[in-house]
């Protein structure tokens, strides 16, 4: 993951990009101020990214819970960081 802002993207296949859906705005709710601006996922963006995942599977059934556990962690530290939730 890179220090760009993705809000408002799509994570397919490990890749970021723009959904293909109709646009929407994000907005602060005590201010109205508009917080980010994004593309919905269409019907072929979750269908990419179903496929990407079934086809990621068979490698992450091999992986040991330990190595899970540690790519949890990681992740949890880069949602903390970048202030994704």
């Amino acid at each position: 993951m890179t220090g760009k802002n993705h809000k408002g993207q799509c994570l397919i296949n490990g890749r970021w990009v723009n959904g293909g859906g109709v646009e929407f705005t994000s907005i602060e709710p005590a201010r109205g101020a508009e917080v980010w601006r994004g593309r919905a996922a269409a019907a072929a963006d979750v269908n990419a990214a179903v496929v990407a995942a079934r086809n990621a599977h068979p490698a992450w059934a091999r992986t040991s819970l330990d190595q899970r556990i540690a790519v949890v962690q990681r992740f949890k530290a880069l949602v903390t960081q970048h202030h994704f939730f």
